[in-house]
């Protein structure tokens, strides 16, 4: 009888489902902490980038990621294992827009947020079957954080949208053109 569960716990690890299944350390709210921290220090670095590349946010998160393209001006990503992150999308020309897909695991509420990032400066949730989203406004993008509601609300995914911002960087650059 313990040989038959040995070898089906040992196939079960093997195909990696014990290990996928496995929630991020939230036992021990410092390894926690730090853990979250060390994501909220990620997305700092990568409101400071001036242009969204797979080079640059595969350096803000301080992982190589293996992007392919999706579309012409579309490229996605599939997170590391344990990162917290599973899905690094950039969409737009020049890099407009980043959305990242965040493991509910990573365990981030509203309230950690706020406690790094401070008030948002708006909160838009446009239907019950969408996430609503924490907005604060940037120097170089307008950050968003998706949240899944409940009790707690959990992140589910950061946008960073450059959009915004870049229709004012060509304004400028067309007029300084014109003269």
């Amino acid at each position: 009888m313990n040989k038959k569960i040995a070898l089906v716990a040992l196939a079960f690890i093997w195909t990696g489902s014990a290990v996928a299944e496995k929630p991020l350390p939230t036992n021990n709210k410092e390894q926690a902490m730090t853990t979250k921290e060390d994501f909220f220090l990620k997305i700092d670095a990568l409101t400071k980038v001036k242009g969204i590349t797979p080079q640059s946010v595969s350096k803000a998160l301080k992982t190589r990621l293996e992007f392919a393209k999706t579309s012409n001006i579309n490229t996605a990503a599939h997170g590391p294992s344990g990162s917290g992150i599973d899905r690094v999308e950039i969409r737009g020309e020049g890099g407009r827009f980043l959305t990242i897909d965040v493991s509910p695991r990573l365990g981030v509420t509203t309230e950690d947020i706020r406690r790094h990032f401070g008030e948002e400066t708006d909160v838009v949730h446009e239907s019950p079957d969408l996430p609503a989203y924490l907005v604060y406004s940037k120097p170089q993008a307008q950050l968003k954080f998706g949240m899944k509601l409940g009790k707690p609300d959990i992140l589910i995914v950061v946008i960073l949208d450059r959009t915004e911002f870049a229709l004012k960087e060509i304004r400028a650059n067309s007029s300084t053109e014109k003269k």
